[in-house]
């Protein structure tokens, strides 16, 4: 695997680690905000700037990293309150 592979994979494999923290913790979204803003910028960090290394990508990344993970972060949270709320009422 090349480095931008593996920097990509490390990218999205914290989207998912944020999408399941999220589920887990959908009824604090001020924590699932900022969990989803730290992990992506240590995404950056050690995917583009130390695997890729570094370049425009992790400039843009400092800004595009955090924003994907707090609308991951926000899908999650929203999905799964959604989800129990119809869970709720069809009892």
């Amino acid at each position: 695997m090349e480095r931008p592979e593996l920097s990509l994979l490390v990218q999205i494999l914290c989207l998912i680690f944020t999408a399941f923290y999220s589920v887990i913790n959908y009824k604090k979204i001020k924590s699932c905000l900022l969990f989803a803003i730290l992990v992506m910028l240590f995404a950056n960090i050690f995917g583009q700037i130390i695997i890729a290394g570094g370049g425009p990508s992790a400039f843009v990344g400092w800004i595009i990293l955090p924003l994907y993970g707090a609308i991951v972060a926000l899908g999650a949270v929203y999905i799964t309150r959604l989800v129990k709320k119809i869970r709720k009422s069809d009892k």
